[in-house]
């Protein structure tokens, strides 16, 4: 039963260990990829998915409620013929719901930020939710390929990595001491209750 218990101990101690490396891991991999910018660049982004950019952006505004400030996103969004665009950012429900065939999103007044131009430069105060970024083009319709670029601000994902850290260094020491646990487990050898201490014998004189 003790090596059983020894062995139990042991495992979750060494699987316990090794989650902790991996949310440091992840944690320093976050903090050399923002560095000391206070914004992140995104990488380049070409769709011709249509007027919903919804996959393409899901990376950005995916729900990070343990994170109380996102900062904000600058977004470049362009056509790449050159051809003025309508860019604007809403619930994916919404986006869904109201925006199709025959509807000109310009026309809409649910937007929470939006922009036009050659170059629709749109800033937004990022807030947790499920957003999607729709892209439309001079006649409402969207166009044949759209080129976003921009930034994020760096602050958010500081806190993120922070708190990815500080799990994988409180797991490790939660890993630390099973495995000292299941050392200890079994160092010393129990005494037997049934057997007899020898009495010392004095001789006479």
């Amino acid at each position: 039963m003790m090596t059983f218990v020894k062995f139990s101990l042991g495992t979750l101690g060494a699987v316990t260990v090794a989650i902790a490396a991996t949310l440091v891991s992840v944690a320093v991999g976050l903090f050399t990829w923002i560095g000391s910018n206070d914004a992140i660049q995104i990488p380049e982004i070409r769709t011709t998915n249509g007027t919903i950019l919804a996959e393409d952006m899901d990376f950005l505004f995916d729900e990070a409620l343990f994170v109380p400030d996102l900062g904000t996103a600058s977004l470049r969004i362009r056509a790449t013929d050159g051809s003025p665009v309508f860019a604007g950012i809403t619930d994916r429900l919404t986006a869904e719901r109201f925006l199709g065939e025959g509807v000109d999103p310009r026309s809409q007044n649910f937007w929470l930020a939006s922009a036009e131009g050659a170059t629709a430069d749109l800033v937004w105060k990022v807030e947790p939710g499920d957003w999607t970024l729709v892209v439309a083009g001079d006649d409402g319709l969207p166009p044949s390929s759209v080129v976003i670029d921009g930034e994020l601000s760096a602050a958010p994902f500081r806190l993120a990595a922070g708190t990815v850290a500080a799990l994988g260094v409180a797991t490790g020491v939660a890993g630390g001491l099973l495995l000292v646990a299941a050392l200890g487990l079994g160092g010393r050898r129990p005494s037997d209750p049934n057997r007899s201490t020898p009495t010392p014998v004095t001789a006479g004189v």
